[in-house]
């Protein structure tokens, strides 16, 4: 598994240490793996969950989810600016490994960053909830009562 960063401000993560980390671990490739291809609404809960335990595994799943944001970078501090290019790294490693097929591939190409890349899909591909489902239901039941009691008064 990669090394975990500390708990305390993205500048201060090592991304170096987690990005060479994962170049290393064997284990991080059969985790990845395990991520279905998404291949649009009909797996889409099964792909994320995936995505989400393996990318959690490799202790990346932050940058994915935007915890983690792109380091900032202190002026003529070469450490910093490794730091920041290291976490670009883990980031592009995660959008290489997200194993999108073309159709999907192709809505989100436009996007430069693991975590917009995960917002877009989830619009796109999300299956709408069962309370979603049945508020919604109720909410056109409802209306569909308050016209035909609006047209039964006329």
């Amino acid at each position: 598994m990669a090394p975990s960063p500390s708990n305390s401000t993205s500048t201060e993560r090592d991304y170096t240490k987690i990005h060479t980390a994962l170049g290393s671990n064997s284990l991080v490739k059969m985790a990845i793996q395990t991520i279905p291809k998404l291949a649009g609404e009909e797996n889409y809960v099964l792909w994320s969950s995936s995505a989400v335990a393996a990318l959690r595994y490799c202790k990346i799943n932050k940058i994915l989810t935007g915890e983690w944001p792109k380091p900032n970078v202190t002026q003529n501090d070469e450490a910093s600016q490794q730091n920041a290019d290291d976490w670009e790294s883990l980031d592009a490693w995660i959008m290489l490994h997200l194993n999108l097929l073309e159709q999907a591939c192709s809505q989100v190409s436009h996007l430069t960053t693991s975590k917009n890349i995960w917002l877009e899909l989830k619009k796109l591909f999300k299956p709408p909830s069962t309370m979603s489902i049945t508020l919604h239901l109720s909410w056109l039941s409802d209306l569909i009562c308050q016209k035909h009691t609006q047209s039964t008064r006329r």
